[in-house]
């Protein structure tokens, strides 16, 4: 739809796309007419080559192992707590991605931000988040009340001002997740 790409075939030239040893391919130039009006043009998603890197590499502090251990604890407990409360969902029909998606955003929560309590703004949270990744696949490039584009601006407007009110209080204590850090 207006777009030039590539079709890559094969293990060998799909390896060469994804790696891309020569510099070739630009995920910036793959991304940049839908993805920068959500995450501005210096995000790293937007971001190629050397740059990408170097920035990437800021970012793996929140990677290391006594890091990776904590996460790993906390994702552990989140899923035995939920497999111990399973009894209460027996007999019931439950939608299986609603399911997911609420345990997924409880774990993220809890490894990303730091916040373990299940609770109403969580849910804003989700579906602001939800929205703004629909809105990146927009069929209209026009921001209409109740369009895809406009719905995932207004999620993209809620995510920022919601992470900019809560990025100092999580640098300001000693927290152990990724905002934290």
């Amino acid at each position: 739809m207006g777009m030039n790409g590539v079709l890559v075939l094969g293990p060998d030239l799909t390896q060469n796309a994804l790696l891309d040893p020569g510099g070739n391919f630009s995920s910036r130039m793959g991304f940049v007419a839908r993805t920068e009006k959500f995450f501005g043009s210096n995000s790293l998603i937007m971001e190629d080559f050397a740059h990408h890197k170097h920035q990437r590499r800021i970012m793996q502090g929140a990677f290391k192992v006594d890091s990776l251990k904590l996460y790993t604890e906390q994702v552990n407990n989140i899923y035995s707590r939920t497999m111990q409360d399973w009894h209460v969902n027996v007999g019931q029909t439950i939608s299986f991605s609603d399911y997911i998606k609420g345990l997924l955003l409880e774990v993220a929560s809890s490894v990303f931000i730091g916040i373990n309590e299940d609770n109403k703004q969580m849910d804003k949270v989700n579906k602001a988040f939800v929205d703004c990744s629909n809105g990146t696949i927009y069929m209209f490039p026009w921001a209409l009340p109740g369009t895809a584009l406009y719905k995932g601006l207004q999620g993209r407007k809620f995510l920022l001002k919601y992470f900019a009110e809560l990025l100092p209080k999580r640098r300001a204590g000693n927290g152990k997740d990724m905002l934290s850090n």
